[in-house]
C-alpha cells in the first residue's frame, strides 16, 4: 500500500506476468508475454490492465 505525504490519497495494487519462447528453427524463434496488474486508489477507483506482447526474431 502506498500513502501519500500530505495527501489523503492512497493506492494498492498487485500484478504478475508470464512468457514462452519457441524456436521454430535455427534461425527464427516466437516469443509471447503476459502481464496484469490491478490496483485500487482512493482517487481514481479500481484499475485492471491487461497486456499481450507478442514477437519473431530472425537471426542470421
Amino acid at each position: 500500500m502506498t500513502h501519500y505525504e500530505g495527501s489523503s490519497d492512497s493506492k494498492r495494487g498487485n500484478g504478475y506476468g508470464t512468457g514462452a519462447d519457441y524456436q521454430l528453427g535455427p534461425h527464427t524463434t516466437v516469443s509471447a508475454d503476459y502481464d496484469f496488474s490491478h490496483s485500487d486508489s482512493v482517487s481514481e477507483g479500481i484499475e485492471d490492465s491487461h497486456r499481450i506482447m507478442v514477437g519473431v526474431t530472425v537471426s542470421r
